[in-house]
C-alpha cells in the first residue's frame, strides 16, 4: 500500500482543503469588495463563526450532491451542473437564516452573500 496512491477518502480530502482555501479566500475577498478593502471591526469579529458555518453547509451538500465523488478527469456538465445547484441551496439556506431571525440580521451584509456566490461560481 503506498501513500501515494489515490483513493476515495484522499480525493475527498484534496477536494475539502480545496475547497476551504477557495472558499476563505472567495468569503474574504467579498467582504473586502464590500467595504472597500476596509473591513470594519464589528464585521470582522463575526467572520469565523459565520465562515464555518457556510463551510459546515457546503461540505453536508457537496457530500449530498455527490460534488466528492467523482475525479477531475471525469467531471462532466452533469457535474457542473450539480455543483451549481449545490451551491445555490447552501446560499439560499445560508441568506435565509439572516433574513428569518432578526438578531442575526445585522451579522453579515446580504450582499456578501450575493457577491460570494458570484466570486465561486467563477473560481
Amino acid at each position: 500500500m503506498s501513500i501515494w496512491r489515490p483513493t476515495q477518502t484522499k480525493r475527498a480530502a484534496f477536494f475539502v482543503a480545496s475547497d476551504l482555501i477557495l472558499s476563505l479566500f472567495s468569503y474574504y475577498a467579498s467582504y473586502s469588495l464590500r467595504f472597500n478593502f476596509d473591513i470594519p471591526p464589528f464585521f470582522l469579529s463575526h467572520f469565523a463563526l459565520l465562515f464555518g458555518v457556510l463551510f459546515i453547509l457546503k461540505i453536508v451538500f457537496f457530500a449530498l450532491f455527490n460534488i466528492y465523488k467523482t475525479p477531475w478527469r471525469f467531471f462532466s456538465v452533469d457535474n457542473l451542473i450539480a455543483l451549481f445547484k449545490a451551491h445555490v441551496v447552501v446560499y439560499i439556506i445560508f441568506g435565509s437564516f439572516f433574513l428569518w431571525f432578526d438578531e442575526n440580521r445585522y451579522l453579515l451584509p446580504r450582499s456578501v452573500i450575493f457577491i460570494d456566490f458570484l466570486f465561486l461560481i467563477f473560481f
